[in-house]
């Protein structure tokens, strides 16, 4: 990170850094991630967690105060409680999507899946349409 830095200070651009991180959580809620690791593993994680790290960094330095970061927790939590909602919301789309911009010229093989979706598409309102 310091040659990165020295480097774009001193006007050389951009430099591409890999950072390497650890998953805290489960792959998913249905991930019992106690199977494969312990609880040391990853408190031993915890305490190099790099946004826990920089906060207390800033802290100490007079940098940030306690009602700024309460602030910054409240503006994350609200913009992700607005990805959620915004995920979670059903949206319309074309199936006819699945088909545009995958190749210039359709092959015989996508053509003949789109007929066939379409073709499935329209039994099934058909099917919608008579049970009413």
């Amino acid at each position: 990170m310091q040659r990165a830095v020295a480097y774009a200070a001193a006007g050389g651009g951009p430099t591409l850094i890999e950072a390497l991180t650890y998953r805290i959580e489960a792959h998913t809620n249905a991930d019992d991630a106690t199977r494969y690791r312990g609880q040391d593993e990853v408190d031993r994680w915890l305490a190099r967690d790099p946004l826990t790290r920089i906060r207390q960094h800033l802290l100490a330095r007079g940098l940030l105060d306690e009602p700024a970061v309460a602030a910054l927790d409240a503006e994350a939590e609200a913009e992700a409680a607005a990805l959620r909602q915004r995920v979670n919301t059903d949206s319309v789309h074309d199936p006819a999507d699945l088909f545009r911009h995958v190749y210039a010229e359709p092959t015989p093989a996508l053509r003949r899946q789109q007929k066939e979706l379409f073709a499935e598409l329209a039994a099934e309102a058909d099917d919608t349409e008579a049970s009413r």
